[in-house]
Parts: structure tokens; C-alpha cells; sequence
């Protein structure tokens, strides 16, 4: 048994899977997928290899093996947004982060908008590094009280603003990733 690394949905106007087999890789990043009732094998492969690292077995208590140098692949980075953020109730808020195949430091940020301007700014409470697979949360706070009670007043006289997050992943070698989503205050 080995670590989950990725999910693969059939090529782009393809049909699903009917019934997945069996699955191999190559030294060349390749994945293969044979399908039990259907005569074909299915392959993806990446542009920026080498994308593929091998992992551990399941509770080997190894890291990933070391990222070869000259390696430009940017750190792979899992994020699990807030499905909803209430800052009448709240004052941060908080991400779950993880770099599942290397070391990284993770940064974040924030920014409330209002008819599509920025207007405030939240920042990360802490800058923080990552062991491969491990999960760590991202907390944001508003760089001033004022700019908290500053939305507050708008989301109580019904105001809809949205708030962009950011995090940010940075790997040893000088490579860097950086996801992004947007979600209505309330």
C-alpha cells in the first residue's frame, strides 16, 4: 500500500472509466491505466518532469527521497479552503495546508474587496515550513482591529464583499507555487 498522490478523470472528451483495472508508471512519469472490459490502455503523462517522486509506503516512517538538484518543478501544494467565512462571528481565518511530496514554507495573505477595489489586506499570523505530507493550518489575521471593524459595519448593512485567499508554497530548491480562491464574506 502506498500514500494517495493524485486523482486521474479520463482525457478531455473521453469517457469515464468503465471498470480500471489495472495502473503502472514508467521511469518517464508515464501512468497507465488498463480497463477490465474495454480492449485499450489509457496514458497521462506531465509536461514538467519529472513530476512523479516515489513515496513511502504507508507508515514506513520515511520522508519522499530528496528533490534532485536543478530540479524547476514547483512544489505540489493541497489546500482546503473555508467553505464559508463569517467574520461577524470570527475574527481569522483558517486554512488547512499540505506539501504532500517535499519540504515547503508556506505564506498567505488576504484581500477583502468591495465592487471589485481592494480595500483591506489580511495577513498570515506566521510563516511556516512543512515536512513532506505533513498538514499544518494557515491562520489570517487583519493587519489592523480597525479594518475588522471596518468590515463588520459594511457585512451588518448588508454589504456582499468578496475575499480573495492566497497561499503561497516555496520549496528548497527556490521553486514556487501559489493557489488561489475567492469567497463571499458573511
Amino acid at each position: 500500500m502506498g500514500e494517495f498522490a493524485m486523482a486521474l478523470a479520463p482525457p478531455s472528451g473521453a469517457k469515464a472509466f468503465a471498470y480500471p483495472l489495472g495502473i503502472a508508471t514508467d521511469a518517464l512519469c508515464r501512468v497507465y491505466v488498463v480497463e477490465r472490459d474495454v480492449p485499450r490502455v489509457r496514458v497521462y503523462g506531465w509536461t514538467h518532469a519529472p513530476f512523479c517522486r516515489a513515496l513511502p509506503a504507508a507508515g514506513a516512517g520515511v520522508a519522499p527521497p530528496a528533490v534532485p538538484t536543478g530540479d524547476k518543478v514547483p512544489p505540489a501544494v493541497a489546500v482546503v479552503w473555508p467553505s464559508a467565512v463569517k467574520l461577524l462571528r470570527a475574527s481569522t481565518v483558517r486554512m488547512k495546508v499540505r506539501c504532500p511530496f517535499e519540504r515547503c514554507r508556506i505564506t498567505s495573505f488576504g484581500k477583502v474587496r468591495v465592487a471589485g477595489k481592494v480595500r483591506w489586506w489580511m495577513q498570515i499570523t506566521r510563516s511556516f515550513s512543512l515536512k513532506a505530507g505533513e498538514q499544518g493550518t494557515v491562520t489570517l489575521r487583519f493587519r489592523k482591529a480597525s479594518d475588522l471593524r471596518a468590515v463588520r459595519r459594511l457585512l451588518r448593512r448588508g454589504g456582499r464583499p468578496k475575499l480573495e485567499l492566497v497561499v503561497s508554497a516555496s520549496d528548497a530548491k527556490g521553486n514556487f507555487a501559489r493557489k488561489r480562491t475567492v469567497v463571499t464574506l458573511r
